[in-house]
């Protein structure tokens, strides 16, 4: 799977530097003006509450989807599994495409392969791993692939984390998660291909 190439969003410590900054000098400005009365202290309230407004919708509409589609510095966590399908590969691939109808996972294929993603890193960012729909929301994406064998065919499955740019490493109960899902995932495929009557 190919990875888009973006430019890496500056990191949080940067923005809350730059915000700081701007917040410290903007306050000082308005204070001066304030203490000279060239504004009152009801407009004073009103420009401060419109930077952190402004810092707000900065943070929420640009700074956010921009690294959640970014890129990580880091190797993905992965689940990969091999298995065999008595099914010729185009029906496999259909059969595996069936698997993920719920309105959850996003599916697109071609004649031999799938690819799934679920969840949400903007969700999952903003909400948070302590929070039901933010760990709900934890983004994982997989790639199936069929190759034709004598007997059917042979799929190669890749789950991985979906997760954007973070200045760090995901916790460990993170990885443990998202190889528990992935492998579920995986799972899912795995029994809509394995015959017998599925």
């Amino acid at each position: 799977m190919a990875a888009t190439e973006r430019r890496r969003p500056r990191s949080t410590a940067v923005l809350f530097m730059i915000s700081f900054v701007t917040m410290f000098v903007a306050n000082a400005i308005l204070r001066e003006l304030r203490d000279r009365g060239i504004i009152t202290t009801p407009v004073l309230v009103l420009a401060m509450v419109f930077l952190l407004g402004g810092f707000a919708v900065y943070w929420r509409f640009y700074w956010v989807p921009r690294a959640s589609s970014s890129e990580p510095d880091r190797p993905r966590i992965t689940v990969a599994e091999t298995w065999h399908s008595p099914y010729p590969p185009r029906e496999a691939a259909d059969r595996m495409r069936d698997a993920f109808t719920d309105p959850a996972a996003r599916v697109t294929a071609d004649d031999t392969s799938v690819h799934v993603r679920t969840g949400s890193d903007t969700t999952y960012r903003i909400r948070g791993a302590g929070s039901a729909k933010g760990w709900d929301a934890l983004p994982l994406a997989v790639d199936f692939a069929a190759a034709p064998s004598e007997e059917g065919c042979n799929i190669t499955a890749e789950a991985r984390d979906d997760l954007g740019y973070y200045e760090d490493h995901p916790a460990p109960f993170v990885e443990i998660e998202v190889r528990r899902r992935g492998r579920e995932l995986i799972r899912r495929a795995a029994v809509a291909t394995a015959g017998g009557g599925q």
